[in-house]
């Protein structure tokens, strides 16, 4: 059947003749079947005595490629609101920045108003006007714009495949404006020439020293070339770059917590590393693009049943989280 299916049994297929896996037997009645093309660093059974059944235990070592395939690019996933970064500087700059946003169009007076307002007409008329509706709508639009507004301010999110440091932004965005300036300085006359005001905001975002009015072709070329050669020597040291940019963030951490920096460091490393294992299974699995669950599926008597109401769905999902936390309860070590 194994055979049929394209499978094979990896511990006889690598090592011979399998030793008795059931001690009242002479056969080995137990195996490992993998697809074809699949193969194991290395395996082996443990002795009855080892095992607390009347079996032999069996063992095999995959390599992690066999398993999630081989290493991908390693491109982070883009920080969706800078309130929810890890850099407590980051964090801290957005939320003052969307509080003088507040302040500045004073939402909490004309929020306040309005609920006052909504009430008093709920009270005599049982709902609210449409002015009222508008009103709400209006405010609630102003307050994505000042949390929009407080995103544009802060430091970017990771999108690219060298790890993230100052030194590699700061390369990247060098590369980003000479580019810019090149075809600037190509494309006179023709409507599709980069603005000097973007080129400018751009370069005032990368805190770029150069010459913004360059427009020499062959002189920009030399700088491009000699920057890009500066890129690839960097790459080799991203790694490095990337530990002290970690280290600075751990200094950050320690400062607010008290706590000592070593142990935020050693954290932000895990943190990283559990990432980079587990983004190519996420990518296999389709569930690199984020969002939140819209839909589950739940088994009622054998039928399947598809829940869409966020009440049902969030108690499904705490039914289930509970179930596995307890799955492990009777049985041995």
């Amino acid at each position: 059947m194994c055979n049929d299916l394209g499978m094979q049994e990896v511990l006889t297929e690598k090592y011979g003749a399998a030793p008795n896996t059931h001690e009242r037997g002479t056969d080995p009645i137990e195996g490992v079947f993998m697809s074809e093309g699949m193969n194991i660093v290395k395996g082996g059974y443990t002795s009855f005595e080892e095992s607390p059944s009347d079996h032999r235990w069996l063992f095999i070592d995959l390599d992690e490629s066999e398993i999630v395939g081989e290493s991908m690019e390693a491109r982070a996933r883009p920080i969706e609101r800078k309130a929810t970064a890890k850099i407590p500087s980051v964090k801290e700059k957005f939320n003052c920045e969307l509080e003088r946003q507040v302040t500045f169009h004073n939402l909490l007076e004309k929020v306040e108003n309005l609920y006052f307002e909504c009430i008093k007409n709920m009270e005599i008329e049982g709902k609210i006007t449409p002015n009222q509706e508008k009103e709400t709508d209006n405010l609630n639009d102003r307050l994505h714009r000042a949390i929009k507004a407080a995103d544009q301010k802060c430091r970017k999110g990771r999108k690219g495949s060298v790890l993230f440091s100052p030194e590699a932004k700061r390369i990247m965005g060098e590369m980003r404006i000479l580019k810019l300036l090149y075809w600037r300085a190509r494309l006179k006359k023709d409507s599709r020439r980069p603005r000097k005001r973007k080129i400018e905001r751009i370069a005032k975002k990368y805190n770029y020293k150069g010459n913004l009015l360059i427009d020499d072709v062959s002189q920009i070329k030399e700088l491009m070339h000699k920057t890009a050669r500066e890129y690839a020597e960097f790459r080799a040291k991203a790694y490095e770059f990337c530990q002290t940019h970690l280290g600075q963030i751990a200094d950050e951490l320690a400062e607010r917590d008290r706590k000592k920096a070593e142990m935020h460091f050693r954290n932000l490393l895990q943190r990283e590393e559990t990432k980079t294992k587990f983004r190519p299974i996420k990518t296999d699995e389709r569930r690199s693009q984020g969002g939140g669950i819209s839909r589950v599926e739940k088994d009622v008597n054998g039928v399947g049943i598809t829940i869409t109401e966020k009440e049902e769905i969030e108690n499904e999902i705490a039914r289930v989280n509970k179930s596995q936390l307890q799955q492990a309860n009777n049985t041995p070590l």
